[in-house]
């Protein structure tokens, strides 16, 4: 039996960033187990998170970088490290953005 979960939320949150990004930007698209899924058990794995696959760096584009911007840049970058240690204990696939955009319409949709 095929389930789905629902990703609405998610997948316009990839929406955005390929917006941003572009459709080849590469993320680390994370999965999460479940057994019941809306009162069914389902004992499956769904992608519930995702998060860029590329480490931040420093852009000023032209403009003055000043402090708040390296506070800013540091901040962004203890976060990515930190996520990026988390992949240890995840199952997780590295996706472009748009190969998980059909994947979460994929995984959206009633069977």
């Amino acid at each position: 039996m095929k389930v789905s979960y629902a990703s609405e939320e998610l997948i316009e949150e990839v929406l955005e960033d390929i917006d941003l990004f572009g459709e080849e930007d590469e993320v680390f698209a994370i999965y999460s187990y479940f057994e019941v899924v809306d009162g069914r058990k389902v004992d499956a794995e769904f992608i519930t998170d995702y998060f860029s696959a590329t480490e931040p760096v420093r852009e000023s584009e032209g403009l003055p970088w000043d402090a708040e911007d390296e506070q800013e840049y540091q901040d962004q970058l203890k976060q990515w490290k930190k996520l990026y240690k988390q992949l240890e204990q995840l199952k997780y696939e590295r996706l472009t953005l748009g190969e998980l955009l059909k994947r979460l319409e994929e995984q959206n949709r009633i069977f």
